[in-house]
């Protein structure tokens, strides 16, 4: 059973929901997210100075964030789509990266996504950002998917010094894709990814509320609101 969450809600509540779920959550969970305002996410271990622009920042403030999970830094938007699912297995790094990106090949057909490292990219273009994190028994796999990004927000970002091999120093605006090319709406997309996951799991509709739940429940805290000293 897979219980399927559709909202509209800012990042910080989702994951605030995400690392709930992770640490003292009970069963398999599916977060689908759009709307979000703007802000910057960054991975547990990512440097503020080396990954975001903070002149920009200070400038032109916009939150900062810093999540529970792995991955690099993103600058998301209302047009940034979130996929994440929460399960109860144990695994590694690589082989959930995979897995999920076999799981949600079919939803892109006939386009073809790729794994290409820690992104799912299209005809060589990054389309998605992925963080995981672990926790006794339990995975999280969260994608951020660009169905559209805007210029101004792409600047807030630095290139980050430690790139993958296939973005070969591009720019971000060469180097990010949209799924608003490869798809009608976001509604029509979400529908493709609703019906995959149908495919592999028994669906059961849940609110965010449902989630929340587990909000009230003892656990450590990781995710951050960052602040310039």
């Amino acid at each position: 059973m897979l219980k399927l969450i559709e909202c509209n809600v800012p990042i910080w509540q989702q994951l605030e929901v995400e690392e709930a779920l992770l640490r003292v959550g009970e069963g398999s969970w599916c977060i689908l997210n759009h709307g979000s305002p703007p802000a910057i996410v960054l991975g547990l271990s990512s440097l503020l100075q080396t990954h975001v622009d903070l002149e920009r920042v200070q400038k032109q403030p916009i939150p900062l964030i810093r999540r529970f999970s792995g991955g690099g830094t993103v600058v998301i938007d209302e047009d940034t789509l979130f996929f994440t699912l929460i399960l109860e297995k144990e695994t590694n790094p690589h082989a959930l990266m995979h897995s999920t990106g076999e799981l949600l090949a079919p939803a892109f057909a006939p386009h073809i996504l790729c794994v290409e490292e820690h992104d799912f990219a299209i005809q060589g273009k990054k389309i998605g950002g992925n963080a995981q994190s672990f926790c006794k028994g339990r995975a999280l796999h969260h994608t951020s998917f660009l169905w559209s990004w805007k210029k101004e927000l792409m600047e807030y970002l630095k290139i980050p010094p430690h790139q993958p091999l296939y973005r070969r120093d591009r720019s971000h605006e060469e180097f990010c894709g949209q799924l608003s090319s490869f798809f009608p709406s976001k509604q029509f997309f979400l529908t493709k990814l609703t019906e995959e996951l149908s495919h592999h799991f028994s669906l059961e509709r849940a609110s965010f509320l449902d989630a929340q739940s587990f909000l009230t429940r003892p656990y450590q805290r990781r995710l951050q609101s960052l602040a310039l000293s």
